[in-house]
C-alpha cells in the first residue's frame, strides 16, 4: 500500500525455494514403498490405462520414456512431465500412470535440511 506524501514504501517478494539436482544433495529422495513396489504400481497403472499403446505396438515402437518430476520438502511429488518421449501414445500413458502411483517419497536432504529435488525415472517400452 502506498499513500500520498510518503517517500518510502516496501515491496515484499516471497522467496522461491531452490530446486536441487541429485549431485547437489546429501540424501536423495526415495519412494516410501521402495523402488521395486513403486515400479510395480507404475506398471500396474499402465496396464489399467490401456497398456502398450496399440499404435506403437502395430508400428513396432520401442524405447524409453524419461519422466522428470519434483519432490518437494515434504516428500510429495510436484510437477511431472515427459522429458524425452517416443511418441505413438507411449508418452501419455507413461506420464498418466506415473502420476497415479500413490507413494510419497522421503525428503531430499542437503546438509541435513529438507530441500526440493528434481528427479527422473525411465519407463521402458519393449515388445516381446
Amino acid at each position: 500500500l502506498v499513500t500520498p506524501n510518503e517517500t518510502k514504501f516496501t515491496i515484499s517478494l516471497e522467496k522461491l525455494d531452490t530446486i536441487y539436482f541429485l549431485n547437489e544433495i546429501t540424501n536423495k529422495p526415495e519412494p516410501e514403498i521402495g523402488y521395486e513396489k513403486f515400479q510395480k504400481e507404475w506398471f500396474s497403472n499402465l496396464i489399467k490405462n490401456g497398456g502398450y499403446p496399440k499404435d506403437a505396438r502395430r508400428k513396432g515402437i520401442e524405447g524409453i520414456v524419461l519422466i522428470k518430476f519434483i519432490i518437494d520438502k515434504n516428500g510429495n511429488v510436484g510437477n511431472s512431465w515427459v522429458e524425452k518421449g517416443i511418441g505413438y501414445g507411449c508418452d501419455g500413458v507413461a506420464i498418466t500412470s506415473f502420476r497415479e502411483v500413490s507413494s510419497k517419497w522421503t525428503s531430499g536432504l542437503k546438509n541435513e535440511k529438507k530441500v526440493k529435488v528434481i528427479m527422473e525415472l525411465p519407463f521402458t517400452f519393449k515388445l516381446d
